[in-house]
């Protein structure tokens, strides 16, 4: 009885505490200087899929209460961040810190439930996509079953992220050379953000995203 008390009395300290009257719906919100594309779900792979300048790699990234702990320990990862031309927010406690400035975020945009309609909408349009993280052998085994879930998914390549810094070059050079449009980076936070940002001028990718465990 007391633990449920307890868990009742800090929802409704949350609810009171948190809220506003009036919550602004902006475009963009900035929190604790990173810049976040305020959109639904939708959006957010409409954006990913949409056609490419044809110039340069865009590149993305998820955010969440461990992306903001980070980034306050290294500033330079608040600054790979913004680099990104599109930051999606991805938690309840992205949420909260939004209503605690005023602003509503439209949506939870995490990588784990972008993924079924981006693979859709991969499909859709013809596009491939490159798995790049983990040991070695999962990205091989979550192509299969993504394959096996979306009849149709272009899976361009696989790559393990046990990579040494010195073969760098020798895993771009495979991922350009599957001519894929999406490539997803599982290589941890903040690995990841870096890895890309420091190496999207030499990606020949439509889009690089940066998705952790997704």
């Amino acid at each position: 009885f007391i633990g449920r008390l307890v868990i009742l009395l800090r929802y409704l300290f949350a609810r009171v505490f948190y809220r506003k009257r009036t919550l602004q719906v902006t475009s963009e919100i900035d929190l604790f200087g990173i810049r976040i594309n305020n959109v639904t779900m939708n959006e957010a792979v409409a954006l990913i899929v949409s056609p490419s300048n044809g110039l340069s790699t865009r590149t993305a990234c998820f955010v969440n209460t461990h992306s903001f702990n980070l980034a306050q320990k290294k500033n330079v990862l608040t600054d790979v961040i913004n680099d990104s031309d599109y930051v999606f927010a991805d938690g309840t406690g992205v949420r909260i810190a939004a209503q605690r400035f005023g602003f509503s975020l439209l949506d939870n945009v995490n990588g784990t439930d972008l993924l079924p309609p981006l693979c859709r909408q991969s499909i859709k349009h013809g596009q491939s996509i490159y798995l790049l993280g983990a040991e070695p052998g999962v990205a091989e085994l979550a192509a299969t079953k993504l394959k096996a879930t979306f009849p149709g998914l272009k899976i361009a390549g696989t790559h393990h992220g046990f990579f040494e810094e010195k073969n760098t070059h020798l895993v771009i050079e495979s991922i350009n050379q599957a001519k894929a449009d999406i490539l997803l980076v599982a290589l941890g936070s903040p690995t990841q953000e870096l890895w890309i940002q420091q190496h999207k001028e030499y990606l020949d990718v439509k889009m690089a995203i940066a998705v952790g465990g997704l």
